[in-house]
């Protein structure tokens, strides 16, 4: 069980890294930031990526409470690509492309593990939305395994610095765009009138 102490550390932590990001960001500025000495930070966490490696987990269980709670509703699969595709976009907002990038390039190990785990949470996340929406017949009969690599690589290909960097659209923007696009193409003719009705229900 946490105590309120090492709870506080890992909110206050959260915040910082996530505005400033965490390269640059000291653990005598997060010590400085709680109003504690850095001792008492250090007493909980023995190394800033130990550290870091807390608060990505903490935001992977926030991602799959959200996905689970999508998946499980009785929604049907449109409604279920909505909510999916504004909660990923909001998530973006948040956290950001930096904190990937940082990631990535600082912190490796912490990387791979969450690679490896984001890209089963996908994989299970598409499948279970795909298998409602056959039956629903709002998705065409093409193999999951080759939908689900087309619209992660598609995603991946314009979310990402050096696209957007080149272009004068937000992450938001261009992950909303790419993944309207990426869903109308694996829609049935029913799927994608239900699909426009949706988007049309949403902007009112």
């Amino acid at each position: 069980m946490k105590s309120d102490q090492q709870k506080r550390i890992e909110h206050i932590a959260g915040k910082i890294f996530l505005e400033r990001g965490f390269h640059k960001t000291s653990m005598d500025e997060i010590a400085k930031e709680l109003k504690v000495s850095k001792k008492t930070v250090y007493k909980y966490y023995s190394t800033k990526e130990e550290l870091i490696g807390t608060i990505q987990k903490k935001l992977e269980e926030e991602v799959r409470r959200k996905l689970e709670e999508i998946i499980s509703s009785n929604d049907n699969t449109i409604v279920k690509l909505r909510e999916l595709s504004n909660f990923i976009s909001d998530f973006f907002l948040k956290v950001g492309i930096k904190w990937a990038e940082d990631l990535k390039t600082y912190y490796p190990q912490i990387w791979d593990e969450f690679e490896k785990r984001r890209r089963e949470n996908i994989v299970d996340t598409f499948s279970r939305i795909l298998a409602q929406g056959k039956k629903e017949n709002l998705i065409v009969d093409k193999p999951d395994e080759i939908i689900v690599q087309t619209i992660t690589s598609g995603l991946q290909g314009v979310v990402n610095p050096g696209f957007l960097i080149n272009t004068n659209y937000s992450l938001s923007e261009a992950f909303n765009i790419t993944f309207d696009i990426l869903i109308s193409g694996i829609l049935t003719k029913k799927g994608r009138k239900l699909y426009k009705e949706i988007k049309k229900r949403d902007k009112k």
